[in-house]
This record gives structure tokens, sequence and C-alpha cells, in this order.
């Protein structure tokens, strides 16, 4: 009959959507907090919700959070987490999170049955003593019991309750820069799931983890610093000042004890001594280099321009520039493996092959639109089309294309987890993450973080 005649009344399905926020850095005496809910059951019973308001109340009055989703639809749930709200609030303490549900449905056969909601203002008592402080980022989460909120198939009484982050353990764990809300996330690479965030002032990018300290090292481009994070807390322990550049755009550590910092504008390479928090060394490679790589096979450090159309190779010790090579076609970043050098060549939208040793192009393939970044996974090289929404993959060992993966909105950095068989794919124009299944190398899942992200490492 289509309908039954004990519900309300049933409409098509609409598919869920989330939307990259633009919420700005916390500012003086604020904090920033983000939302996300989530099913942990693998089944559900199919309910669906058009949440109209979310509000963090606490002794100072009631903050009205962003929406990034209205709609939630328990089938997307499922096993997974969804970003829902987020804004900059004032610091102090909070007692509750107020969700104002408009409707909900039972969805049977991509039909929505409308329930009656049974107290659609929902309070949900926050964690005794919750605290946010000045300059603070924190996450709030949502767990949903969708199968108790449903009542005799026709009305809908919310089951959930908010849990604040909890000090995460190293393991199956990465960290997500975020430089537009000064934030970097924390994720659980076997749910891939958001566990917490803290905060970085000054636009954070560039990620390093060092495993021997524990340490994350972490550069901020407007504030022109790295800083020194304890991984399991997200706590800042050092703030190095990046002396004599007003622009850095490009950081390696490859031993944790010295830092590479580019500086884009002066078109200077220099050397920090993160143990003494000091310049130790600095040069001018010229030609406005923007990547920067460590060769690991050659021990050297690698630095491209598009300007020059050239890399640049770098001893790391005495910082002396060992090489100039021309490859043209506007550069934009590079990889070494197994004898050759990849070269991503923007502006024609192909990839280079050099031999390493004789720097002899070898051959050139065709890529997506403005390719960005490379990343190697055994014996296949994934390149991230920036224009696109796509990723190309080249098999090394034959040097042919295979095919290409679509994804979402302007892909750029990638990082994977060996022990989950992960390969993650920053989607910065819509705020995501996309999860890429390596067996299979196609797109399984996406961890939604409503900002964009710029790069993302992985505790190994």
């Amino acid at each position: 009959m289509g309908c039954s005649l004990l519900l309300a009344g049933c409409h098509s399905l609409d598919k869920p959507e989330v939307v990259r926020l633009l919420v700005s850095p916390p500012g003086a005496g604020e904090a920033i907090v983000s939302v996300f809910i989530q099913i942990d059951s693998e089944t559900v019973t199919g309910a669906w919700l058009e949440i109209g308001s979310v509000e963090l109340v606490g002794a100072n009055g009631v903050f009205p959070l962003q929406l990034g989703m209205k709609q939630v639809d328990s089938r997307e749930l499922s096993g997974r987490q969804r970003f829902l709200a987020r804004a900059n609030v004032n610091a102090g303490s909070y007692k509750s999170l107020r969700l104002t549900i408009e409707k909900s449905a039972l969805v049977r056969d991509g039909v929505k049955h409308i329930l009656s909601v049974v107290n659609p203002v929902v309070e949900l008592p926050l964690p005794a003593d919750f605290q946010l402080r000045a300059q603070e980022s924190s996450s709030l989460f949502i767990v949903w019991d969708e199968e108790e909120s449903i009542k005799n198939m026709a009305f809908f009484e919310p089951q959930m309750r908010v849990v604040s982050q909890k000090q995460p353990l190293l393991a199956d764990l990465a960290y997500v820069s975020c430089p537009e809300i000064d934030t970097v996330f924390m994720v659980r690479t076997d749910k891939n799931w958001v566990v917490g965030s803290f905060a970085i002032s000054g636009e954070p990018t560039y990620l390093e983890y060092n495993s021997d300290k524990k340490n994350l090292l972490v550069m901020t481009e407007k504030g022109a610093e790295i800083h020194v994070v304890k991984a399991a807390t997200g706590q800042t322990q050092d703030r190095i000042k990046i002396p004599m550049t007003a622009r850095p755009v490009a950081m390696v550590s490859p031993d944790g004890l010295y830092g590479y910092i580019l500086d884009g504008d002066g078109g200077f390479l220099l050397k920090v001594d993160l143990e003494q928090g000091t310049l130790s060394q600095r040069v001018r490679l010229g030609g406005r280099p923007q990547f920067l790589a460590w060769l690991e096979e050659s021990a050297q450090l690698v630095a491209v321009s598009e300007v020059s159309q050239s890399i640049i190779f770098v001893d790391p010790e005495s910082l002396t520039i060992a090489e100039t090579m021309i490859v043209g076609n506007s550069p934009s970043a590079v990889l070494a493996s197994e004898g050759y050098l990849y070269v991503t060549e923007r502006m024609s939208n192909s990839l280079g092959i050099y031999d390493f040793n004789t720097r002899q192009l070898q051959k050139r393939v065709s890529v997506g639109f403005e390719p960005r970044r490379l990343f190697k996974l055994d014996d296949i090289l994934y390149v991230s089309n920036y224009s696109s929404s796509s990723l190309s993959l080249l098999l090394t060992g034959q040097q042919r294309m295979l095919h290409n993966i679509q994804v979402g909105g302007h892909p750029f950095n990638m990082a994977a987890s060996s022990r989950n068989r992960w390969l993650y794919v920053v989607e910065q124009e819509v705020g995501r993450i996309a999860v890429i299944d390596q067996t299979m190398n196609r797109v399984v899942s996406h961890i939604e973080l409503g900002a964009s992200p710029f790069e993302m490492v992985t505790v190994q």
C-alpha cells in the first residue's frame, strides 16, 4: 500500500550531506568545539533525523553551533562516525549539549515513514566538570542508541549520550592538521574515527612524528614556529621560533634531531636544531621552492621549484647544493624509488619518470589535472590530481598506468596505515579524508572533519 495508515506520512529518501564549515580560529577568551555523532552497533533499524539546532549550554549562557549536517541517517552511521557541528564559544564550564529534532522517520525500501517525535528538545548532559579553556580545540561525541530510540514503530524518543575526548593509545593513531581552524585532529585508524583534537595556533600545516621520543612536530605557516607536542596528550612541550623567515612552506625531519624548513618567499632552506631550538644553518636556494622531501635511498634533501622548473639536491649535513636538475613543466613534488625519480608536472598534467643515476628522462605519462603529490605503497605509486578530484595509479615495476580512483574535491597530501592496509587522501575542498582499501584500491569510507585538512601522519 505504499505507506501505513499508522504512520504520519511518507517521503522519498534524501541522501544526507556534510558541509565544510568556514569557522575561524578561536579568538582571545574563546575555544573551538567540534561535535561528532556515531553509532557503535553494526546493525541499525533505519531511523532518520532532521536536526534543527545544536547548542552548548553553560553557566554563562547558551551558544549555538553551526550545523555541518542537518539530516542524519542511521544507515550512514552504521559502524562509522559523522561530523555534526562546530563553533567558537566562550571559554568556561558547560553542563549540556542541547539538540532540537525537527523531524524523524523510519526508512523502509527507500521511503521515509514519519515518526512522531517525543520531546523534540533533547538535553544531553556533559561529563562532570567539563571545561573549555581559552585557545583550546576540543571534540565531543554523541553516541546514539538508534534501536532503543524507536518506540512501537510510530514514535521517536532519542536515546543518546555525550562523551568527551579521552587520551588515546598511540597504536592505531593518526594526526590531521587543519590550518583554517588552528586544530590538529586525532584519528583511530582501526575504526577511522576522530577521537580528539587539540589547538595549535598560527595555522598548523606540516607534521612529523618522532617515534623515539613519541613527539609530534607541528609546523605553523602563519606563526612561523615548530610546536613540539606530546603525541599521547596533545600538549605542547616546546615552541621553536623559525628564525629569519616570514612564511615557512614546508618541513621535513628525517631523524627528529633537526628540522629542515623552506622559506618560500625568500627561497632559503633552514636547518633547525630541535634539541637546542636554534638555527644551525641557512642557505639560499633561489627560485621560491615550495616543496621539500627526504630521499631515503641517497640520504639527501630535495627542494622543488616551479618558478625555476628545477629540483635542487642538498647535502643535509652542510646544506651545500649538490646538484640542480632542470625538469620543466612546473614540477610540484618528487619521489625517489628503486633507481627512478618521479616528478609531478602540474601544468602539463603528467608524471615524469627519470633515471636516478643519469638524471635522464625515461618516460612521461599522462595523469589527471594538476598533479600535486606522490605516495608509494608496495609496487604502486599514487598521484593526487588536485583539479580532477582523482588519484592516478602507476605500477612501478612496469612503469605503466593502471587506472584512476575518483575521490573528493582537491585531493592533496597522502598517508598510510600499514597495519590496517589503508591509504588516506586529504580532500581539502570538502573537509574530509578519503579512506582507500589498498587491497581493492577503492574508496571504502571517509573521515569527516568539517574543515579543510592539510596533512595527515600515522603512528606506525
